[in-house]
């Protein structure tokens, strides 16, 4: 089965970016991610697939969604996360919540630490240029229009902006900012 997401690079377990980790390769976590957080992890995951073992489980699993979100946890039990990425095993329809270092357990995606990273860059300086692995996750989520798209990655390099457009790029910046906010909704009673 091979699934497209076009902010992630193509399709999956074909291109270099969004190509399947090991199953075995964790030697970029920590002791204690081994032994607490990263069983938990393996846990959840092997009860929601149709693997039995870890290494056939985490095949099964495509991601879907990124955002942020303050305090929230990973399936791995860490608090607080504030980068989110949902993982979908369509063998068993089940999704799974994951933060940016677990994600890491699943895929070699680059663009994961691009998108969170560039939204980190844009959130301290909104005038800044908008890094391409946001404008391509954004126009593909809908959160820009393909005349917003263009007009990022036309000023991307330009040096100096007139005032009109400095407005724009902040403004759309500002929506790319809100749109990747899941607040969470409070019930007042």
């Amino acid at each position: 089965m091979v699934w497209f997401h076009p902010w992630l690079g193509g399709m999956w377990g074909h291109v270099s970016g969004a190509a399947h980790v090991s199953p075995h390769n964790t030697s970029y976590l920590s002791k204690s991610d081994m032994s607490d957080n990263f069983r938990v992890l393996s846990k959840a995951l092997i009860e929601l697939s149709k693997g039995t073992t870890w290494g056939q489980a985490v095949l099964e699993w495509h991601p879907t969604d990124m955002w942020q979100e303050e305090d929230g946890t990973c399936t791995c039990g860490k608090y607080p996360i504030l980068n989110h990425c949902q993982i979908y095993n369509p063998y068993t329809d089940q999704t799974l919540v994951v933060g940016s270092q677990c994600i890491k357990h699943f895929f070699d995606l680059p663009t994961v630490n691009q998108f969170f990273d560039g939204l980190a860059r844009i959130r301290r300086d909104q005038e800044l240029a908008t890094p391409k692995a946001v404008v391509i996750y954004a126009k593909s989520v809908g959160w820009l229009s393909q005349g917003e798209t263009g007009f990022l990655i036309k000023t991307h390099r330009k040096r100096t902006l007139s005032d009109k457009q400095v407005q724009l790029r902040r403004f759309l910046n500002r929506r790319i900012l809100a749109k990747s906010l899941r607040e969470k909704l409070v019930r007042v009673q």
